[in-house]
């Protein structure tokens, strides 16, 4: 009989069976953890589905499939109710396209997880092929007048530079504020509790949605500094939409995350509206400025 922790690892897959495929095998060489693993096919469009189904041969795999694509928060949810709901078992969010070398990264997670005290979730660092720290796997969450600020294009770079952290030198537990969703750690009970994932949205701002959940229930996000993954940029979205079209869908939740979190929501969300459109209008601009060149 094993004492080993028990943790539920999600992983939503859209049209990037391969990548799911690379990640199940890291995740099987994982040690001294017993992992559970689900796979999402959040209604792929191509043959994902077919070659998931055929590949996997372990019994602490378990392939399901949504109905309808309804997104990250979604797809991750679908994933999470199918999970027994009176457990204490952790619960992992993960991305298809990460890569974890580290075979004792879980059994390490679990050990700092239950160190820490009033902890929401933590997440492993993020590295670069030099071994640093990548920028975009936490960061400060960006006010409303930051929001304003980087709808003009020459001041965007400069909020988001404003609100990233210092990795250098830094705790090897750093207390921060938005974890990147592509390696979420937490246990079940509590992403229960607080309602799992808002569906508002269909891509992007679930992290900021999901961190003021976490401060409303009076707990911190960690960045683990000294346990790391490699995360590779993932061409699935880009392939589907324009840089434009992800601009909109963005400011959609963005919309939806200003109306339904911050105080005077709906009257903030009228006022940046126009603020998004000029935005956008900026970007046709420069894209007609490149296909003259």
């Amino acid at each position: 009989m094993t004492n080993n922790k028990k943790i539920n690892v999600i992983i939503l897959n859209f049209n990037n069976s391969k990548d799911t495929l690379l990640l199940v095998n890291d995740l099987i060489l994982q040690k001294n953890v017993d992992l559970n693993i689900i796979i999402v096919d959040n209604c792929s469009t191509d043959n994902s589905y077919q070659i998931l189904r055929e590949s996997i041969k372990h019994d602490k795999i378990k392939l399901i499939k949504s109905g309808t694509n309804g997104g990250y928060a979604s797809g991750n949810n679908y994933g999470l109710r199918s999970l027994d709901q009176d457990n204490n078992n952790y619960i992992a969010i993960l991305n298809p396209d990460i890569q974890i070398i580290d075979q004792l990264l879980f059994f390490n997670l679990v050990q700092r997880y239950e160190s820490l005290d009033n902890v929401g979730f933590i997440s492993p660092a993020s590295i670069n092929e030099k071994g640093v720290i990548n920028q975009y796997c936490a960061k400060k969450l960006p006010t409303y007048f930051d929001e304003i600020l980087s709808s003009f294009l020459i001041f965007s770079k400069l909020i988001a530079k404003k609100n990233r952290y210092n990795f250098q030198n830094s705790p090897k537990n750093l207390s921060v504020e938005i974890l990147s969703g592509s390696f979420l750690f937490s246990k079940f009970d509590f992403f229960y509790h607080i309602g799992f994932f808002d569906e508002g949205t269909f891509l992007f701002c679930e992290e900021r949605i999901l961190y003021e959940k976490i401060s409303k229930a009076n707990k911190k996000n960690y960045l683990i500094c000294d346990l790391n993954i490699k995360h590779f940029a993932s061409t699935t979205i880009g392939a589907i939409y324009t840089n434009i079209d992800q601009i909109k869908i963005f400011h959609k939740s963005l919309l939806y995350y200003t109306e339904n979190y911050l105080f005077l929501g709906r009257a903030k969300a009228l006022l940046l509206y126009p603020f998004l459109k000029f935005m956008i209008f900026q970007m046709k601009i420069i894209n007609i400025l490149k296909s003259i060149k």
